[in-house]
């Protein structure tokens, strides 16, 4: 077997034992029942959005830092082993990582930490570490703050689905869309696009945040 196939193994593996953990502790032991609610079409346009304008008004952040610094080269190298486009990588990016994450952090680590600190301390917490859990500085930023906005998803709808969708469609939005923008828009409307995805991501996170608030979640997680 290849790298890219370990790799899918190992992530299949953690996701498999990361839903056990969660649904032990945070759905057996709660006596929680499994609710099967609709799916509001609204919702999940208002998720895939949030994702794909995620990474557009990230990667251009990301990228002027890296041109300010004169890093892009090193980044470049940071990326180039996930960007070999094989079916097991793809599959990785897209779908197993974004799975495994949010298990692992929106889970059961922020899970954990919203019983014992107020809950926003406990996302900052949790949005940290899975800054410092992609290993370089550049990734670590932005991981952070979208870290910080999956959280809050996480206690606005009481759910990981939102946060698992949004994760995947910044992974897919980066893989196959990015570069494409990129060679097809001019610079100057390439930089409109990510100020509008920008502001709209900025307006979503207030809205969540918003209700954060309201809910009195900021203080205290009820469950």
């Amino acid at each position: 077997m290849n790298s890219d196939t370990i790799r899918c193994l190992k992530y299949l593996i953690l996701i498999i034992v990361f839903m056990i953990l969660y649904y032990y502790f945070f759905i057996y032991r709660q006596k929680k029942k499994i609710k099967l609610q609709p799916v509001k079409p609204a919702a999940v346009c208002l998720t895939i959005s949030l994702g794909i304008s995620l990474q557009i008004g990230f990667s251009r952040i990301l990228d002027i830092i890296l041109e300010i610094t004169d890093k892009t080269e090193n980044y470049s190298d940071i990326l180039s082993p996930m960007m070999s486009m094989t079916p097991m990588m793809i599959l990785y990016l897209c779908f197993l990582a974004p799975l495994a994450e949010e298990f692992m952090f929106r889970g059961l680590f922020f899970g954990f930490l919203k019983r014992q600190l107020p809950v926003i301390f406990a996302d900052m917490i949790q949005a940290a570490f899975f800054g410092v859990y992609h290993g370089n500085i550049y990734q670590g930023i932005y991981s952070f703050i979208i870290g910080m906005i999956f959280g809050m998803m996480n206690i606005e709808y009481d759910s990981l689905l939102p946060s698992i969708a949004a994760h995947m469609t910044v992974n897919i939005t980066g893989l196959f869309l990015m570069e494409p923008l990129i060679r097809i828009l001019d610079p100057v409307l390439y930089n409109i696009l990510a100020c509008i995805c920008l502001l709209y991501s900025a307006f979503i996170s207030i809205r969540v945040f918003r209700s954060f608030l309201c809910q009195g979640s900021i203080c205290r997680y009820q469950p």
